[in-house]
């Protein structure tokens, strides 16, 4: 089953309306199609102050997506 990668507004319940959707994640899928990301949405969001949870900010390292972002920060 896929894992929806969404923003959410920072007061809003964990089960309540997503803000953006910004990729799937899916441990079952073959190796290399498991994770999907909209990466220029995604930097948005984090340049703008979004805070990943461990899981996600895993994924994004992974991905390449954290680096690129730390690398703005220092600009």
């Amino acid at each position: 089953d896929k894992a929806s990668i969404a923003a959410m507004e920072a007061l809003s319940k964990r089960d309540g309306k997503a803000v953006a959707y910004l990729g799937t994640f899916n441990p079952l899928a073959e190796e290399g199609k498991q994770v999907v990301l909209k990466e220029e949405e995604i930097l948005k969001y984090l340049s703008h102050g979004a805070q990943p949870t461990e899981t996600v900010k895993s994924i994004l390292t992974k991905a390449g997506i954290w680096a690129k972002f730390q690398e703005t920060k220092k600009k």
